[in-house]
């Protein structure tokens, strides 16, 4: 599994990570250097142009934008997994991140693992760790707000392909363009998200 931190923003993870079993993914145009929520996948920058206008407008991540993977029940990998960027768990302890052999830097702020080309933070972490987390966790909570209320009025942005994401559906052939996607079931990524 692959994580970038180069690209658009995919509210996916938002809502899988509140325990939406409809989910939602929400694809906005942001810097290119903005940090990506995603799940299993890397997601590359598609660039707005005047031939891809977006008819929504962005959904401000605020603080949970820092991190590619934040939850608040928990991240799970089986090895080898390549991850870059910045993953966070809160209320919940470093313990619910299973699968990445973490190792807590002497601070007691941030872990690593082999996995990761960034770092761990979890509630259980010395301070500001719980701190940016709580702050991060609620911007979290009012994106998935703000992504959830939005209407979808595009029967090709319904169920995609089941759910099932990557390769012709939402792959580098078929990138997924700027607008909220609904589902009325789980969303797998099994390819990268471009």
């Amino acid at each position: 599994m692959m994580f970038s931190s180069k690209a658009c923003s995919v509210l996916l993870v938002l809502s899988l990570a509140l325990g939406g079993a409809s989910a939602r993914a929400l694809l906005t145009s942001v810097d290119a250097d903005s940090p990506v929520a995603s799940a299993s996948t890397t997601v590359k920058d598609e660039p707005q142009t005047s031939e891809t206008p977006s008819k929504e407008t962005k959904v401000e991540l605020g603080s949970a934008g820092d991190y590619v993977m934040l939850t608040k029940t928990g991240i799970s990998t089986v090895p080898n997994s390549d991850i870059t960027g910045d993953m966070g768990v809160s209320p919940i302890a470093a313990t619910a991140m299973t699968g990445f052999s973490l190792s807590k830097d002497s601070g007691g702020k941030f872990s690593t693992s082999s996995q990761l080309n960034g770092k761990a933070f979890a509630s259980n972490y010395e301070e500001p760790t719980p701190t940016h987390l709580t702050a991060a966790v609620g911007d979290m909570e009012t994106a998935f707000t703000d992504a959830k209320g939005r209407r979808n009025d595009d029967p090709e942005r319904r169920n995609l392909n089941g759910g099932a994401l990557g390769g012709e559906y939402g792959g580098e052939t078929a990138p997924l363009t700027p607008g909220v996607y609904t589902f009325g079931s789980d969303v797998t990524i099994g390819a990268n998200i471009y």
